[in-house]
Parts: structure tokens; C-alpha cells; sequence
């Protein structure tokens, strides 16, 4: 087994979209697929979703457009899902911001 040095994140943020691979060599083997059969880790995002994913986009982008200003914006995300649990979570890391 290779040993490769993982990066330290500055914040869980960093984490999204960086969600690391595993092979599933046993599984393949146990059901004869002749493939590199691989599963992504996405527990290891802030949110533990897939989801982490459009929630940064969505914060960051906001941001950047200067639709979401620290201190006077306010989110309401109306889905009881894995985008309105994940979206708090990139807010408060993304920029600070008060989340309920």
C-alpha cells in the first residue's frame, strides 16, 4: 500500500468537492466486474452529502456577485433536505454569517 501525504485544509469548506476515493476491489471481485470499481467518500464534506457540493457554489457565488453581504443578508432556504442542511453549514464557514 503507497502512502501519499494528505494537504491540511484551512476550514471544513475546503473539504467539499475534495472528497477522497476508495477502491472496492473486494466487491468487484466478489461480483466478477472486470472494472476499478470506486466509492467517494462523501461523509468527510461539511454537510456528509453529496449536496455540500451546491451549497458552496450557491454561497460562493453569491458572494462573488455581492447578493450576499455579511452583516445584511439574510438566506431563507425552504427545503427540509440535504441542500437546507448543507446550506447553513457553507454559510457559517463560507462568510460567518448567523445561521438558525
Amino acid at each position: 500500500m503507497e502512502f501519499t501525504p494528505r494537504r491540511i485544509l484551512d476550514n471544513a469548506l475546503d473539504a467539499v468537492g475534495n472528497t477522497p476515493l476508495i477502491r472496492l476491489d473486494k466487491i468487484a471481485a466478489e461480483q466478477d466486474l472486470k472494472c476499478n470499481l470506486l466509492g467517494k467518500l462523501e461523509f468527510v464534506s461539511t454537510g456528509g452529502s453529496v449536496k455540500d457540493r451546491i451549497a458552496k457554489a450557491m454561497v460562493l457565488a453569491a458572494e462573488k456577485e455581492g447578493k450576499l453581504i455579511p452583516g445584511k443578508s439574510v438566506v431563507i432556504e425552504p427545503t427540509s433536505g440535504n441542500t437546507g442542511k448543507c446550506l447553513p453549514e457553507s454559510l457559517r464557514i463560507a462568510s460567518d454569517f448567523d445561521t438558525m
